[in-house]
């Protein structure tokens, strides 16, 4: 059986304490560290898993095409200022909260510039992901390059096209964000209403982000493909004027 006793002991670093003293078997003895180590210790061990995670998290998020800019965005720091904003991250954060793949509407964000839009398309990225979704984010026009990419590569096939698409149906939601920033040749609306078929046919809904009004954003997306994704959506104009508290990102908390 095992002896134990107690004594007095000095650490260097934090003077005396009581300490524990195990005998055993066969003339062996432990005695216990100086419990201000220990929890130094423990604190160490539970923040190196904590930055762990974090780290994960921002891989996750940069796999998804959030870019580094926007890995703090979520509900929590973007700041309301007036009732619109509120509704604006009322309504999306409902969104998030009851999406389900597969049944939720289309999420369209449409109105002015420096108004929040990209923060919150990102914390809807960010809040899908730590529940286990899968989500893919990017600008319009990176979609484009990525397809011109393909399309001019020397050793070029179908195949390669087609994975293209199926990397684009295949996410939980897919996020289109800069969308009506520049006008669309007919190869790139081509390409666009497939993205949006693709989808459509899967029942796998898609959030468009855009600088335009109501008005300008049907009219770039074009009749079908407004039936196709407008009619099944969840709707919201951001209208009010730029607010620049939302974009200071750098500044905001950070935790997953």
């Amino acid at each position: 059986m095992d002896f134990v006793f107690e004594l007095d002991r000095v650490c260097d670093r934090h003077g005396a304490y009581r300490a524990k003293r195990w005998v055993l078997p066969g003339g062996g003895e432990l005695v216990s560290p100086c419990q201000t180590c220990r929890a130094e210790a423990d604190e160490a061990k539970r923040k190196s898993s904590t930055e762990a995670a974090l780290f994960d998290f921002r891989l996750r998020l940069s796999a998804a095409g959030v870019g580094a800019r926007y890995h703090h965005a979520s509900f929590e720091n973007y700041r309301t200022s007036r009732p619109e904003e509120r509704l604006a991250l009322d309504t999306i954060q409902h969104y998030a909260a009851t999406f389900r793949p597969r049944q939720s509407l289309n999420l369209i964000l449409y109105g002015r510039t420096g108004t929040g839009k990209t923060h919150l398309a990102c914390a809807v990225a960010r809040d899908l992901l730590l529940r286990g979704f899968t989500v893919s984010y990017l600008p319009i026009l990176t979609l484009f390059s990525q397809y011109q990419d393909i399309s001019s590569m020397a050793n070029r096939n179908e195949d390669t096209r087609e994975a293209f698409f199926a990397r684009l149906r295949a996410p939980d939601l897919l996020i289109v964000d800069e969308f009506g920033i520049a006008s669309m040749t007919e190869r790139e609306k081509i390409v666009f209403h497939r993205v949006i078929d693709e989808r459509y046919n899967r029942n796998t809904p898609i959030c468009l982000v855009g600088n335009t009004d109501a008005i300008d954003f049907r009219t770039i997306i074009g009749e079908r493909a407004d039936r196709r994704v407008m009619g099944s959506a969840e709707i919201i104009e951001f209208k009010w004027d730029d607010e620049p508290l939302n974009h200071d990102l750098f500044s905001a908390g950070e935790s997953t």
